[in-house]
């Protein structure tokens, strides 16, 4: 059975369409101003250039054949027809192709591009609806009297700015930040949810090292900086797994294997355990021999 599968294409400006919020205008050598604001206000007191959008003879729409499917764009709108048993089967096919034609189309852009499913039909009219993820809702736990604990300890490292604390606590909330928004940023269910995990792994990877050193730079005194905080000796077996997951499961190089990055996400909380290890065992360091001098 054939089955039609439509999308819209994101920016819709770069069709030359409107686009909410953004002036939508074509490529030329023309100036373009912006809107006049008032200083003390804040409020919108001129238009500056306004969108000039394609005129009808330069609409685009184009029609060709891809992965097994047939192409049919009409301006940002985008019509997929493929042949399947199943009205799931198709939508699965046209994810597939549309997916690969989006990640090319932003190589030869040199900007992102996204698309969204608005509607399937079969070629008997029926009508059925895209698949969506659903979003269950948060859960948060709070202990109050551990919190009140870790206040008063964050109170003893008044002004212990030393350059190497503050850039691994930067590295440390980068990746919490990461970890945390990453599913307003990109569909949880997605290919880019996922791949989110290499780099909050790499910037704890990050937060670690620059405490006790990189064993991969010679340059970094790494045994040297390990000794001189007084890590326990079995930190290193921790920091070895670190770093075997940095290295060979797609963090700081690439991998082909499908499953690397699950790895990763399975060792994410014992990650962040050694992050917070490192952490609070360099400022009883640095509190200890500031209190000496």
């Amino acid at each position: 059975m054939k089955f039609e599968i439509r999308y819209k294409i994101f920016p819709e400006g770069v069709f030359g369409v409107p686009q909410d919020g953004m002036t939508v205008y074509p490529t030329s050598e023309e100036q373009i101003f912006s809107d006049t604001i008032h200083s003390r206000s804040g409020k919108k007191t001129s238009y500056g250039t306004l969108s000039k959008y394609r005129s009808e003879e330069d609409k685009l729409i184009n029609e060709f054949p891809f992965m097994d499917c047939k192409f049919k764009l009409n301006d940002n709108f985008l019509l997929i027809e493929t042949d399947d048993k199943l009205p799931l089967e198709a939508y699965a096919k046209s994810q597939l192709a549309i997916n690969f034609f989006i990640k090319n189309l932003n190589v030869n852009q040199g900007r992102l591009f996204s698309a969204e499913p608005i509607y399937i039909e079969s070629e008997s009219g029926d009508v059925f609806e895209v698949p969506k993820s659903t979003h269950f809702g948060s859960v948060t736990t709070y202990h109050l009297k551990k919190l009140k604990e870790d206040i008063n300890d964050v109170e003893k490292y008044d002004k212990l700015f030393e350059p190497r604390l503050i850039k691994a606590l930067d590295y440390f909330e980068h990746s919490l930040l990461l970890f945390e928004k990453r599913n307003l940023i990109a569909d949880y269910i997605s290919a880019h949810n996922k791949i989110f995990i290499s780099s909050i792994f790499l910037n704890i990877w990050k937060c670690v090292t620059t405490i006790v050193g990189d064993p991969s730079r010679k340059s970094d005194k790494y045994q040297k900086r390990y000794r001189e905080i007084g890590f326990d000796k079995n930190f290193k077996d921790d920091i070895d797994k670190l770093k075997e997951l940095r290295d060979n499961y797609d963090v700081a190089h690439y991998s082909l294997n499908p499953n690397s990055l699950n790895e990763v996400e399975k060792n994410y909380g014992i990650a962040v355990k050694i992050a917070i290890t490192a952490i609070k065992k360099y400022r009883e360091f640095l509190n200890k021999n500031r209190k000496r001098t």
